[in-house]
């Protein structure tokens, strides 16, 4: 039979080994989650990169909608001038083949 002495040294060093099986399972589960904190870190700042360049796009974006508009306009501008100018030149074209009609006339 084991004398009461031994039996507590017994305990403690099962108790001891059962403590350090617990601290390594502690040490392995803050490793992993340790490791899933970088992962998510890293995931979250190419999130904010991605963020940042949607909206720089979204600028991009309205800038060059905003200069589409403006040439938009200017091209129908222009073409209201060309029209002007076709109908002006068609009745000085009238004008003077009037004109040459009346003066061979006489």
């Amino acid at each position: 039979m084991l004398d009461p002495p031994n039996v507590t040294t017994r305990q403690l060093q099962e108790q001891l080994t059962a403590l350090q099986t617990e601290l390594n399972l502690a040490k392995q589960t803050r490793d992993e989650l340790a490791e899933e904190l970088l992962k998510v870190a890293a995931e979250s700042s190419n999130t904010e990169k991605h963020e940042e360049k949607i909206n720089a796009l979204k600028e991009e974006y309205g800038n060059l909608h905003s200069r589409h508009l403006t040439c938009l306009e200017l091209l129908g501008e222009k073409t209201e001038q060309v029209e002007d100018l076709k109908q002006t030149i068609n009745e000085m074209r009238a004008l003077f083949h009037n004109d040459l009609l009346l003066k061979l006339s006489t």
